[in-house]
């Protein structure tokens, strides 16, 4: 709080007019537009979080303190200032950043009056390294006493990037020459009075208006410089616009000493006597000490005197200068140095050549990103190329004009002759080979142009930097690119956006309220407007990723677009498949086109990129809506089904003519697909003839969330359908027009429906399913909580072609037809909540069954021996079977069985066979109350058994299980083993073989006293949970050991004390001795564990905490509640730096030591 108190004073003395404080902001490892943000709470004063319980409550600043604080740091953040991000810059010397301060100070020093420079002063400032690197603040608001400051001048409609101050009959045949030959090969626009100028115009108003619109000014101060008037007439008015505008002014001596310059002795103070009776003598001497005072070249100094490298050290500064003014100068680049500094990351660290790709969708910045990297590195390099738009150069000119103009900016020369792309390769490889050189090559999107281009790392000297910005990763990939060396932009976050918002929005990031309110509205309709009508420009910058697909693809990426954004990617596979497209392939292009992310096993889509599909949609007929060829709004769907004419046909015109206008009718067949998840808005309509000439319809998608919000079901369905999902449909039967033969998906839970199609000459004589001789080419079939369904049809044997089938959630089915072994082609069987008593035989005929799900099956008792003839069967879920006692003697035969899940069964034995299961992951048991054996495992040996692939092992809840045998120690590779809530007293020494564990659970083994000695070997445990282990008094004494331990919970245990060792665990995160009542003391040295971040010690008998933990340097969390015993806390507590909470309410502790006290107290 004192530093903010000082801020507050530095602030108010720098607003005084006359003889106001300079102020320099330097932002160390911190970022201004985060301090800025008002919203924000004050980072250093809201660090940390102390809670100390009611006694101790109260507040250590007032509201007007804050606010006062708030408004000085936000001053403080808008001023000239240099900013320091350690990892922004590959190869940071902090010393570099130290002597740019040094500079910029000593730059504003010189605006001061000569004697009261210290002359020793100026000379040691001067930086010996011409390197030094920094990102710099963009002043939005330039209200800084420092507009000199290096980090951006201020825009006063520059014109020239340098102009070069120099006396002609000294330097302009040579050096002057040759810098501004080298600097203009660089493309550094310079000025030169010689070409600059008209012939026979007065030189003078033109040379002024010329300093004034360059960027940077170079003075050569060679010895007759100060004869002439027109050169030191020049110096005042650089100086003037060093001082008012904020121009970067650099000196260069050349074969004349600083010190002359700046006492005007020697040969260079005899020019300047020579106007001993001039008026501007006085204003010429002062300009000459602040121009000399700046840090500049020494020629002579400078690598012996040789003026070639002078001039590259010159060159690469002012690029340098020049590359931050271009980054700072758009004030509405959000986002981009966190995401600059990662892909240097990429570049950084390799000597050779190093190519990466920048891969994201349309208008992430992927542009933006490459450009600002490339100013911000470009001076490092021999050569340089950013070859912007290649995709559309690459098609209007051909890839002969891209080489050439490689060639020139690199080789710089003009007219190069490239008489085909073959021999543009030939020559980049010969030209380039030798040259450090930086090329981007921006929205690449064929492989042919990385090849005309780049066609080998070998082309380029050691340490050039390749940059390639893609729409498409497939390209990077195929040239070669590792995965590691492509960087996918990330899309702006929240903050971020907000930010850019307001940018653009209000003109500022930090706009005042009154005009931020006044402008509310006007965005709000605008924002509006754009859902329903996107931006033409912005569609048509998305719309190339889309335009480069074949036509398949086009179509599955509207159909994701269109509906099905953020589903389950299994669901959207098996729907497009069933659609006649090839899913797999599909989504591989067109995540690599950057149009979908698969994430979670879900697809996504950014809002954009569904805005862009879904506007393709609405343009190929833009006014009518029966036209476009997927419908996904409700109300829009509902205006269709109800209009059968774009001349508004109602409903009962409809059922009163048997045909349609012909444009009605050619309108409906355009319709491939409806998908609705929202189907209230529908629920009332009549649809009994609503999808009568929608012929070509292939999907419909009806998803209801109850009966009530199912729309009325229809009489007439289209023969095209390949997909139908109706939930709740409320009838006993489908159209008995519907041809379904090429139908593929049918889902219809929580249905009516009692049979597919009504027969005239057929009564229904139960409820059962119906018969499927009708729909041969089915594939997925859900009729999963269909309440009223007693029976399958026999006939479903029929459907060769099925690979799903749910009958989850039919209560009252209690037997499966022997006709189910029919189905060959079956994947996925689910008949979870059913009262079904047993499978039948013929189940041993899915010999491609992957899962089956049986939870819930109350009534199940055994499962029949035929089972074990399913080689393919991965899962089997019998969880809540509670009736089931046993498994059958031969399940060894399921040979691909990885996971066995039988938790909360009747099993009282574990046969042998389990034990042979060679693939089996995962096996959970728990909540089975009456196993009284564990497994027997002393029959696995090396090459056979469970023990080659167990990986999860779950026992919790076995309350019969008393011990464990030895042979536990075979399952060589478990990972996880959760032994909680059982009766054991002691676990087997064998433990310690289980040298992969990552998790021991032994939570609430009441009777567990110790643990094995041998537990010391598992050198990948990462978890040990022992709460409510009351029997438990100690620990092994080498837990340190366990090098890999990031958690320790003994929680409510008896245990004494903690090995002194415990502070040796290095991956130790938390330890938890809560209610330990018998735990007086924690280890002297705890403070050494260096990872340990959360100590949670209440309810505990601890009556100090040693000193040792004021040390520590990751600790967050330091809970202390309910202490009793605890009177005092350690006296430098407050020198964590890390700590973020205390918890001390329910102790003793009458004092806060003084290290925490002023820290905010809720």
């Amino acid at each position: 709080m004192a530093c903010l108190d000082e801020l507050v004073n530095i602030m108010k003395l720098s607003k005084i007019t006359e003889g106001g404080l300079n102020v320099l902001p330097v932002f160390y490892d911190v970022d201004p537009l985060e301090l800025r943000n008002p919203d924000e709470p004050l980072g250093e004063i809201r660090r940390k979080n102390w809670h100390f319980g009611s006694m101790f409550r109260r507040e250590y600043y007032s509201v007007e303190q804050e606010k006062l604080w708030r408004q000085a740091v936000v001053e403080l953040t808008k001023l000239h200032g240099l900013k320091l991000k350690l990892k922004s810059i590959p190869n940071w010397d902090v010393l570099d950043f130290v002597e740019e301060i040094a500079e910029t100070v000593m730059r504003n020093l010189g605006r001061m009056n000569a004697s009261s420079i210290d002359e020793n002063v100026v000379e040691l400032v001067k930086p010996h390294k011409k390197n030094a690197r920094s990102l710099k603040v963009k002043p939005e608001v330039c209200s800084s006493k420092f507009p000199m400051a290096t980090s951006k001048l201020q825009d006063f409609g520059r014109t020239y990037d340098v102009f070069v101050s120099f006396r002609g009959e000294d330097t302009r045949k040579n050096f002057v020459d040759h810098l501004c030959a080298a600097l203009e090969g660089h493309q550094i626009y310079t000025f030169n009075d010689d070409e600059k100028l008209d012939r026979g115009k007065s030189i003078a108003p033109e040379l002024l208006k010329a300093i004034e619109e360059s960027a940077i000014s170079v003075i050569i101060f060679s010895k007759n410089y100060a004869s002439s008037t027109w050169c030191l007439d020049e110096l005042v008015k650089i100086m003037s616009c060093h001082k008012t505008r904020g121009q970067i002014v650099f000196p260069v001596f050349y074969h004349v000493d600083p010190s002359d310059v700046r006492k005007q002795k020697g040969h260079f103070g005899k020019g300047l006597a020579q106007h001993y009776k001039a008026e501007k003598m006085q204003v010429w001497r002062e300009v000459l000490v602040e121009a000399a005072n700046l840090s500049g070249w020494d020629l002579k100094t400078i690598a012996n005197g040789h003026e070639a490298i002078c001039i590259k050290d010159i060159v690469k500064r002012i690029q340098r200068e020049l590359n931050r003014v271009s980054v700072t100068t758009d004030e509405n680049l959000v986002g981009l140095e966190h995401r600059t500094e990662e892909v240097i990351s990429l570049l950084d660290g390799d000597h050779g050549v190093c190519m990466i790709g920048i891969w994201g969708m349309g208008g992430a910045g992927k542009t933006t990103l490459a450009r600002v990297l490339f100013d911000e590195i470009s001076y490092h390099f021999d050569g340089v190329s950013f070859l912007e738009n290649v995709r559309e150069v690459s098609r209007q000119y051909g890839l002969q004009n891209l080489q050439k103009l490689l060639l020139g900016d690199v080789v710089k020369e003009e007219n190069m002759r490239v008489r085909s792309v073959v021999d543009g390769k030939h020559i980049l490889s010969k030209r380039l080979r030798h040259k450090k050189v930086l090329l981007v090559l921006d929205d690449v999107d064929s492989l042919s142009q990385l090849e005309a281009l780049t066609g080998s790392l070998n082309w380029f000297g050691e340490g050039s930097r390749i940059v390639i910005t893609t729409r498409d990763e497939h390209v990077l990939v195929a040239h070669g690119i590792k995965e590691k060396n492509i960087y996918k932009i990330s899309l702006l976050n929240d903050n971020e956006a907000i930010q850019l918002f307001k940018c653009y929005a209000f003109k500022t990031s930090i706009p005042s309220k009154e005009y931020e309110e006044a402008s509310q509205q006007g965005w709000t309709s605008t924002l509006n407007k754009l859902k329903s009508i996107p931006d033409k420009e912005t569609m048509e910058v998305l719309k190339m990723s889309y335009d480069g697909l074949d036509n398949e693809y086009k179509e599955a990426f509207l159909h994701i677009a269109c509906f099905f954004r953020g589903w389950e990617k299994d669901t959207v596979f098996w729907i497009l498949e069933s659609c006649e497209f090839y899913p797999h392939i599909v989504a591989r292009v067109l995540e690599q086109k950057s149009l979908i992310i698969i994430s979670n096993e879900r697809l996504l889509m950014h809002d954009l990129i569904q805005e862009m599909g879904k506007d393709i949609v609405r343009r190929m007929q833009p006014n009518e809506l029966g036209r476009h060829s997927r419908l996904w709004d409700p109300h829009e769907i509902v205006d269709v089904l109800k209009e059968n004419t774009v001349e508004e046909f109602s409903f009962r015109s409809h059922l009163l003519h048997s045909t349609l206008p012909d444009k009605t009718e050619q309108g409906k067949k355009e319709i491939k697909a409806i998908v609705v998840g929202n189907v209230h808005v529908v629920d009332s309509m009549n649809m009994s003839e609503a999808f009568r000439n929608m012929r070509n319809l292939r999907l419909l998608y009806f998803h209801a969330m109850t009966e009530e919000m199912s729309p009325c079901a229809p009489a007439y369905l289209p023969n095209e359908l390949r997909w139908l999902t109706w939930n709740y449909f409320n009838q006993d039967s489908l159209p008995k027009t519907f041809n379904a033969n090429k139908l593929v998906g049918l889902e219809m839970p929580h249905s009516n429906i009692v049979q597919l199609w009504t027969s005239w000459d057929v009564k229904l004589l139960e409820v059962k399913t119906p018969d499927f001789n009708q729909i041969p080419n089915l594939e997925r079939l859900n009729i999963g909580f269909c309440l009223s369904l007693l029976e399958v049809h026999t006939s479903i044997g029929v459907l060769q072609r099925l690979t799903y089938l749910s009958l989850s959630g039919c209560l009252n089915l209690k037997h499966l037809p022997e006709s189910l072994g029919n189905l060959v082609g079956l994947a996925e069987l689910n008949v979870s909540h059913c009262l079904i008593e047993e499978l039948p035989e013929t189940i041993g005929n899915l010999y491609n069954l992957v899962y089956l799900n049986l939870t819930y099956c109350q009534k199940l008792k055994s499962l029949p021996s035929t089972i074990s003839r399913l080689n393919r069967l991965e899962t089997l879920d019998l969880h809540h079977c509670i009736s089931l006692e046993k498994f059958p003697d031969n399940l060894d035969s399921l040979e691909s069985l990885e996971n066995l899940l039988a938790s909360s069964t009747s099993v009282i034995h574990l046969p042998d066979a389990i034990t042979r299961l060679k693939r089996l992951k995962t096996l959970d048991l728990h909540h089975c109350f009456s196993i009284k054996t564990p497994l027997n495992l002393s029959a696995v040996c090396n090459d056979i058994g469970v023990g080659q692939n167990l990986i999860y092992l779950n026992l919790s809840s076995c309350i019969q299980l008393k011990e464990f045998p030895e042979s536990l120690g075979y399952l060589e590779n478990l990972l996880n083993l959760d032994l909680s809530h059982n009766m054991i007293k002691q676990l087997p020494s064998s433990i310690g073989n289980l040298t992969k564990l990552v998790c021991l659970n032994l939570t609430y083994c009441h009777y567990l006293k110790r643990l094995p000695a041998t537990i010391s070997r598992l050198k990948d445990l990462k978890t040990i949970q022992l709460d409510g282990c009351v029997s438990l008094d100690g620990l092994p004494e080498n837990l340190d050991q366990l090098e890999s331990l990031e958690d320790l919970i003994v929680s409510s245990t008896s245990i004494r004390y903690l090995p002194n060792n415990i502070s040796r665990c290095k991956s130790l995160k938390s330890l938890n001795v809560h209610d330990c009542k018998s735990l007086t003391y924690l280890p002297p040295a705890i403070g050494d564990i260096e990872s340990l971040e959360v100590l949670r010690a209440s309810g505990s008998g601890i009556m100090f905490i040693p000193d040792s933990i004021c040390s520590s340097k990751s600790l967050k969390i330091l809970d202390l509640h309910d202490c009793s015993n605890l009177q005092e806390l350690p006296t430098y507590l407050g020198n964590i730096e890390s700590l973020e909470e205390i918890y001390i309410s329910g102790t003793h502790v009458a004092e806060l030591p003084p290290s925490i006290d002023g820290f905010e107290v809720p």
